[in-house]
């Protein structure tokens, strides 16, 4: 609580868009990849490539971290996101016990973890992305079958990788 405090009195805010871009980008990619490997097979297995996603988005942060020091905002943030990513994890593990609908809960999710960002870093505008998260449940509910992965790509767009540019828009 006194992290959260200290970062949110802060009067400069630093973070980069990046890793929204990154995490982004990663959830699009697989999500495009899942719907055409099952478009082809019809194998459901395929779903299991969504694993690939932190590997991925995490390898590629990795690879192009040039500064390991981190602002507090960063910190704060990257335990936020780690919060949303563990509940995500555990919804797709509970869904192979139970039929829910996962994409829905994701998106939603998701979109919630961005306003929080937006929160944090004090830029209403990825506020309303956001909430674009929230409201991409909504097709996902409506929609069944193989194209949830193209809504899910879609959503990611709007809840990841247009407030990554917009973030690093504004701090340039």
């Amino acid at each position: 609580i006194i992290l959260i405090q200290h970062t949110m009195n802060q009067s400069s805010i630093t973070y980069s868009g990046n890793s929204f871009l990154i995490w982004g980008y990663s959830t699009v990619f697989v999500s495009l990849l899942v719907f055409v490997c099952l478009k082809l097979t019809g194998n459901e297995i395929y779903y299991c490539f969504y694993v690939g996603v932190p590997i991925l988005a995490n390898l590629i942060i990795r690879l192009t971290q040039k500064d390991y020091s981190r602002s507090d905002t960063e910190i704060l943030v990257n335990k936020v996101w780690a919060l949303f990513g563990g509940l995500t994890l555990l919804l797709y593990v509970g869904r192979y016990y139970c039929i829910f609908p996962l994409f829905a809960i994701v998106s939603s999710l998701m979109g919630i973890e961005t306003i929080v960002t937006a929160i944090i870093i004090k830029c209403k505008i990825v506020a309303l992305f956001g909430i674009v998260g929230i409201l991409g449940a909504i097709p996902l509910l409506l929609v069944s079958g193989h194209e949830q992965n193209l809504i899910i790509a879609i959503v990611f767009i709007f809840i990841s990788v247009i407030p990554g540019y917009v973030i690093n828009y504004k701090t340039t």
